[in-house]
Formats: structure tokens, sequence, C-alpha cells
């Protein structure tokens, strides 16, 4: 998948990638959709070599929504998570000297559960908890991970460690 300079709204899924799909996703805007990209069953770790042309990369994108509840069937929904993650190896999101993705107005930024996850370059700002879910204490999460303990090779790195101000 290639998406560059899209605008992709409405949608139960904006992205849905699977099984070591190649993608370049970069300065989209993702608006009012469930969620905007989902990745499951993604068994392959980025490195920076796989970067190096943009491919595997995720960077100056807008994840948001106008803060209502969305379309039928979902019209009694939020905007659930920008990027959720299932069971995936390693994804960076964010590329240091990129633009910033903007992560806002939705439940969560990224949600993992079974994953690692490299987040750099980005910025969270109005992550909320819907009215309905006042006392879910998951909900209104920035970045929210969840793993077994048998996977304790999937780490969560939040920012680049040799730059400063990586993510906001």
């Amino acid at each position: 998948i290639l998406s560059d300079q899209s605008y992709i709204s409405n949608a139960k899924e904006g992205v849905y990638l699977a099984r070591e799909s190649n993608y370049r996703i970069m300065d989209c805007t993702f608006f009012n959709n469930y969620k905007d990209i989902v990745m499951e069953k993604y068994n392959q770790r980025i490195t920076d070599d796989m970067q190096l042309s943009d491919e595997y990369t995720i960077s100056g994108n807008t994840f948001t929504s106008d803060g209502n509840t969305l379309y039928y069937p979902y019209d009694t929904q939020y905007k659930e998570v920008a990027i959720e993650l299932i069971d995936v190896e390693n994804v960076r999101i964010g590329k240091i000297g990129g633009t910033a993705n903007i992560f806002e107005k939705s439940n969560f930024g990224i949600k993992m559960f079974k994953s690692g996850a490299e987040i750099w370059n980005n910025e969270f700002d109005e992550i909320f908890t819907p009215p309905s879910s006042a006392f879910n204490s998951v909900y209104g999460t920035a970045i929210y991970l969840n793993n077994d303990y048998n996977f304790w090779d999937r780490t969560l790195v939040v920012g680049e460690p040799t730059s400063s101000n990586s993510n906001i």
C-alpha cells in the first residue's frame, strides 16, 4: 500500500495491513474513521535500512475527528483509535527528521495488543474518554500496550534515543 497525501474518512478501518504487506503512509488525513490504521499478524521487524526509501513509514499524517459520534453503524460510537496493532513484531510510527504525526480527538492514539513499536516524532492532543465510558480507566490513553508475559521480545520505545523532543 502506498498512500501519499490521501484523505480517508467515514470508514470502519481506513487502512488494514496484514501479513508483511509493504506500506508507505505519508502526509495523509484520516477523519472520522472508527479505526484509521489496523495492522494485524505482522511478524517482520522494521529496521533503519528498510525505511531508507520511505517504505514501511507512517509519517506526517493527521489522525482526527470532529469529536462527535460517527456514521451508522457506529452512530453511537466515537472515533476509537488512530492506529491499532494486533500481534505485530515491531513497527515504527513516525520518522525522525520527518513531519510529525498528529493524533487527536479519539479514545486512543495508538492501541497495541501482543505487539512492539517504536514511537518517534508524534504529537498527541485531546485523546479523550467518551461520556458513556467515564469509568473505564483505559479510555483517554495516548499509547496503550497490553502484552502477555511471553511476548517479552515485543517492546515499546517512546522517543528515539539519540534525539531530544522526538514526541510531544
